[in-house]
């Protein structure tokens, strides 16, 4: 689905995978699991750094910056978010990275009182 987040694609998962380990464990405790072979070679593992360590590039296209904004949506986790004047402020749509886009480029905000909330800002 186009507005799918890393949230609800996990959501979508939980179900098959779910199917998938009943099979497995009652073949397992039924007529056992066929013998495995020990991994040869490098082993490997799942990075687990995010992406751009969670911030907007801004280079990237308005598309871009959707698509990162609903893969970095996963509660209770903190989402995407960008740099603004040296500020690290979260961004949970494409209408607050637009407004936060245009505060940063805007003299007359005052960002002395800006936190991490978008309020001050927007």
């Amino acid at each position: 689905e186009p507005s799918d987040t890393s949230f609800s694609v996990y959501q979508k998962l939980l179900p098959v995978t779910a199917l998938c380990a009943r099979a497995v464990l009652a073949r397992y405790f039924s007529t056992g699991l066929p013998p495995g072979e020990e991994q040869k070679g490098e082993s490997s593992y799942h990075y687990r750094k995010l992406p751009f360590e969670g911030l907007i590039q801004p280079e990237w296209s308005e598309t871009q910056v959707e698509r990162f904004i609903r893969a970095m949506y996963f509660p209770p986790f903190d989402g995407a978010a960008m740099l603004v004047n040296g500020r690290q402020m979260p961004v949970e749509s494409l209408e607050v990275y637009r407004c936060l886009q245009r505060s940063a480029a805007s003299p007359m905000v005052d960002r002395s009182a800006a936190t991490e909330s978008v309020a001050p800002l927007c």
